[in-house]
């Protein structure tokens, strides 16, 4: 700013100012003076504020410098995690391929899994949920198979016991299943306290003839217990298919843990645990009982019956507990059947059949029974009446079976029309081969003995008929039943030629009479001391076959 006074007052001398008395000369001194110390103040204020502007410049200068420097190193910072990044990368792309496959493996499987646990929240239908105001339990129970998907599954609730009306028809793969687990209280047991982890039953039949109608292959049924009172003949377990023929035949059928029974114990109807007239294939029994039937397991079917496995199942029947029709490659384990019925389990033109450890009680003539049957072993199977085994097996074996019968001739504990049956770690019992007619007395020895079919073709006779024999391969000997013709008192037997050379003697008849065997002529010389039948015994050093 320009100091105009200071110019004005320190004019060069050649300006001259006249001052005409000497007081004014001093004012005028004063006013420069005052005038000077302004102008000074005023100079020494711009240096200050000058002195300020260049310090702010400054400060603002090194706030620059610093801000810069700042950006420099988050920039360097930035650069530097970049390159770890890549390092990480780079790193990462230098792993195995088989152990990155893994783990995008594991991680798909992971998500299929959690995928297929939501499909199979949703395959899940519960009766309880149709159980509302106005609805039977037959109508829920109908209503919930209808609504579930294929390969789905049926929940019986726990807490309400369903009252059924008519049949239950089951016609796609499903599974239904009870929360009772299959366990029962029975009636009469604990009925003033029940225990609260028991029921009376899930399911109660009260009409129809059929209880569940199963017309699909693989339809499972588990954990539920059962029970009926129809006033008629009854099926619990129908298995055929919706053609009605075998072109649709019953497959992977499988019931698990049922507890079923006949509420009408004296047998007014005839009633069935599980029936079938139809081809049923590949399907498992496990802890099925059935109390009360007619019929425990009935397979009827005259064409075939094959693999069908039965385990740990009980029957308390009047006819029988388990049939079988033409069944192949069969096997029961574990199994029982307690009750006055003629037979426990009986089988028709049979193959590769297998019983391990199953048992019968009560029963009034034959324990396991098989008619024209084939590889069949029964091992470790037990009664405690009537015959144990009675059978028409052309090959097999019975092993370690036992019947708590006494060992007496009137005790019959085998009565096989076998051939070449190995018996093998038997109880000290009395076997017959032909049907009761000849019996014989096997002690605790293993042995192997085949059933003389048509003697005719081996011996021949006069005087008398062989109506049937036993070799016991094992024990070397021949056992002959005879009948005397008309009113004979002697005869003949011609044995065939192979045998002679190995026969060392003959038996007294039994139970009266003599036999002399003639080396030359290989004639048996027989004198009955009665009429009517005998039995020869011929024993050999060892036992030919031709």
């Amino acid at each position: 700013m320009p100091n105009y006074f200071s110019e004005l007052l320190l004019k060069p001398s050649n300006t001259v100012v006249k001052v005409k008395d000497e007081g004014a000369q001093n004012s005028i001194t004063n006013l420069n003076t005052d005038l000077q110390a302004e102008i000074t103040n005023r100079s020494n204020a711009d240096t200050q504020l000058q002195g300020n502007i260049d310090s702010e410049e400054l400060a603002r200068q090194q706030a620059d410098t610093q801000l810069q420097s700042n950006i420099d190193n988050e920039v360097l910072a930035r650069e530097g995690a970049d390159d770890t990044l890549h390092g990480i990368i780079g790193s990462l792309s230098n792993l195995d391929t088989d152990v990155k496959d893994s783990i995008v493996n594991a991680i798909n499987e992971l998500n299929n899994d959690i995928e297929n646990f939501e499909s199979d929240l949703m395959h899940y239908v519960y009766v309880e949920n149709y159980l509302v105001d106005g609805v039977t339990a037959t109508q829920a129970l109908k209503q919930a198979i209808a609504d579930c998907p294929s390969k789905g599954t049926v929940i019986i609730p726990r807490t309400q016991s369903l009252a059924i009306t008519e049949t239950i028809v089951i016609d796609k793969p499903i599974t239904i299943r009870g929360l009772s687990g299959g366990v029962c209280q029975l009636e009469g047991e604990n009925d003033n306290t029940p225990n609260s982890e028991y029921i009376k039953y899930d399911i109660r039949f009260t009409g129809g003839t059929i209880g569940f109608n199963i017309l699909s292959p693989s339809v499972h049924i588990e954990d539920l217990v059962i029970e009926f009172n129809v006033g008629n003949d009854f099926t619990v377990f129908n298995l055929s298919s919706q053609t009605g023929d075998n072109l649709n035949m019953p497959r992977d059928i499988k019931l698990r843990n049922i507890y079923c029974r006949n509420l009408d114990m004296r047998y007014t109807h005839t009633t069935r645990g599980v029936y079938s007239t139809q081809t049923v294939l590949l399907s498992t029994f496990i802890n099925v009982v059935f109390g009360w039937v007619t019929y425990g397991f009935d397979f009827e079917n005259a064409n075939i019956n094959t693999s069908l496995r039965f385990y740990n199942c009980n029957v308390t029947c009047k006819e029988c507990g388990y049939f079988i029709n033409h069944g192949q490659y069969c096997h029961f384990i574990g199994c029982s059947c307690e009750s006055p019925a003629p037979f426990g389990f009986s089988f028709v033109s049979c193959t590769a059949l297998t019983l391990l450890a199953c048992f019968c009680e009560q029963i009034t003539n034959t324990n396991f029974n098989f008619s024209s049957c084939a590889g069949v072993n029964i091992i470790g199977c037990f009664s405690t009446s009537g015959v144990l085994i009675g059978c028409s097996i052309t090959s097999g074996s019975i092993i370690g079976c036992y019947s708590t019968r006494p060992a007496t001739i009137d005790n019959l504990v085998l009565n096989l029309y076998g051939s070449y049956m190995k018996l093998m770690g038997m109880s000290d019992c009395f076997i017959s081969v032909d049907g009761g007619k000849t019996k014989q007395r096997i002690g605790y020895s293993d042995r192997v003995v085949k059933y003389v079919t048509n003697t005719t073709t081996e011996f021949t006779a006069s005087g008398c008929t062989i109506t049937s024999g036993i070799w016991d391969i094992t024990d070397t000997t021949i056992h002959l039943t005879l009948e005397l013709t008309a009113s004979a008192t002697s005869g003949t037997i011609t044995m065939p030629a192979y045998m002679l050379p190995l026969c060392k003697k003959t038996v007294p008849l039994l139970p009266s009479g003599w036999a002399t065997l003639n080396y030359m002529s290989n004639k048996i010389t027989l004198n009955f001391g009665t009429t009517g039948s005998f039995r020869l015994c011929l024993e050999f050093d060892s036992m030919a076959t031709q």
